[in-house]
């Protein structure tokens, strides 16, 4: 099961959750999301299920990584630090290589020879994009977690909403 999280750049109000309304009348809803299951909105499980994604499996990250803590310990904000984006998607790319390397090898030369890798290709795409992994909804633009990761600033503040969050399948 995956996530959108509501992040921004800015806290962010009761009045501007993120409600499955909202994302059902996104372009979202309609290419990667069958259906919706209850809203995350105990603080606890929204840190539970967003620190793993935000530490992965590297121990440096740990130390790249601020996190801003709210009354009862609940995760409100976090922040990016120098480093962070290589240390992140290191083992991501080795992942994806690896997986990259499978579909190649499937490819036969007849195939190649006669433009036929359709889906060898949307495969390539969806192993690079992770399309049908977790998303943020960032002042109110869905993207996929890695790409705001990419795009996030070092340094910078970023909110969480909780209750803003929700798993999809």
């Amino acid at each position: 099961m995956s996530m959108i999280f509501q992040f921004g750049s800015e806290p962010i109000t009761s009045d501007a959750l993120l409600t499955e309304d909202k994302v059902m009348d996104s372009w979202l809803y309609d290419s990667v999301i069958d259906c919706f299951h209850p809203a995350c909105n105990d603080a606890d499980s929204l840190r539970d299920d967003l620190l793993p994604l935000l530490l992965g499996k590297n121990d440096a990250l740990a130390g790249l990584v601020t996190i801003g803590y709210g009354s009862n310990n609940h995760m409100m904000s976090f922040t990016l630090h120098e480093g962070y984006h290589a240390a992140y998607f290191a083992e991501i790319y080795q992942l994806i290589q690896q997986k990259f390397d499978d579909v190649v090898s499937k490819i036969s030369f007849d195939q190649f020879l006669n433009g036929n890798l359709v889906s060898e290709m949307s495969e390539l795409k969806t192993i690079a994009d992770n399309e049908f992994g977790d998303y943020v909804c960032f002042d109110n633009v869905y993207i996929g977690f890695d790409e705001f990761i990419r795009n996030a600033v070092i340094d910078k503040p970023y909110y969480i909403a909780v209750g803003g969050s929700m798993y999809y399948k």
